[in-house]
């Protein structure tokens, strides 16, 4: 519609003509004191069907806000880890199994990380990992000092529970290979040992009582992290921290991937299978290797938002729809109303 004339069943009508009778409808005081009258003439019935709506709307927004947030707030704490990654660990064994014992205590090997690469070729990527204690002051800088997570990885591993390195680089193969002593440092080891602005790059830091030159500082991506939070661990490379600290060729817990398009209990069954094998241990004993399965997580969390806002959406649309069948019901009575005064 225009400014120009148009007409409609006989009548010449202008968009500013048009406006000036909606806007005398909408401040026209008889009607509005009509309505207050009407409002006013059941006050209870009025207030509960404008409460009605109010819920219904305030409902449906609460709860959708609700769900959102723990959306978020669940994702946070796995968005840092690989959706098709699967991490495991040693647990005492279930059944006796060769003439070995019920409840015996196994290792994990080094050797174990060229056989799994070997018999399992729908893996993408595996890192062994070692996890050291977090002593009183055991990760010291001059007259600085705290008491944080000590870590072993290899240069994958950074593929499989991401985290965000601010400055300098993560470990790579050389550092596996010469046993270098180069450490990545978490964001809050670094508020502590080192000045804001300062340059950790290069410098030394002493771990558990030896000397490691800093290559990266990292903030963790997820809230969830393997071994402790990222932002308060120190990571060396795996090889390293074996020969350092005397670990001999333990590995206390692995982690690995899938290749795309394979399903991630694929390759954890297998590694399982692998495992079970080397180590001597029963294929019935389904306690001896502890593990978890990222994607299968994943999806619990998807199918429980699905779940969580289709209940939202019921409850909130229900109660809404209630306020609005009490509007229309206070609508139909007003009605009849004004039908006995006319007659």
């Amino acid at each position: 519609m225009n400014n120009k004339l148009q007409k409609d069943n006989g009548i010449r009508v202008t968009k500013t003509s048009l406006w000036r009778r909606l806007g005398g409808a909408l401040f026209d005081l008889d009607r509005w004191y009509e309505i207050w009258v009407t409002i006013t003439h059941n006050k209870s019935r009025s207030f509960l069907t404008a409460f009605g709506v109010f819920w219904g709307m305030f409902m449906l927004v609460l709860m959708v806000g609700a769900g959102n947030a723990l959306s978020k707030g669940i994702s946070s704490q796995v968005e840092g880890f690989a959706g098709n990654s699967c991490f495991f660990w040693t647990q005492n064994t279930s059944e006796a199994y060769k003439g070995f014992r019920k409840g015996r205590r196994w290792d994990m090997l080094n050797s174990d990380v060229e056989i799994i690469r070997s018999k399992v070729p729908e893996l993408q990527h595996l890192s062994p990992m070692l996890f050291g204690g977090s002593n009183d002051k055991n990760v010291v800088r001059g007259e600085k000092g705290g008491s944080y997570q000590v870590k072993g990885c290899y240069p994958e591993y950074d593929l499989i529970e991401k985290s965000k390195i601010i400055s300098g680089r993560f470990i790579n193969d050389i550092d596996i290979a010469e046993n270098r002593k180069v450490c990545i440092i978490g964001e809050r080891v670094y508020e502590v040992l080192f000045q804001t602005g300062e340059d950790a790059i290069g410098k030394l830091v002493k771990v558990n009582g030896i000397y490691f030159q800093v290559i990266g500082v990292a903030r963790r991506m997820a809230n969830a992290s393997i071994g402790g939070s990222t932002d308060e661990s120190v990571i060396l490379p795996f090889s390293t921290m074996q020969k350092a600290f005397n670990q001999g060729n333990i590995i206390h817990f692995l982690g690995a991937t899938s290749r795309p398009g394979v399903k991630v209990k694929v390759v954890e069954n297998k590694i399982k299978e692998t495992l079970r094998s080397v180590h001597q241990i029963s294929p019935d004993d389904k306690d001896a290797i502890g593990s978890v399965n990222i994607e299968d997580q994943f999806t619990m969390f998807n199918n429980l938002f699905i779940g969580i806002n289709a209940l939202i959406w019921i409850v909130g649309l229900g109660t809404l729809l209630a306020g609005a069948i009490g509007v229309s019901n206070i609508m139909l009575v007003t009605v009849r109303e004004r039908t006995k005064e006319i007659g």
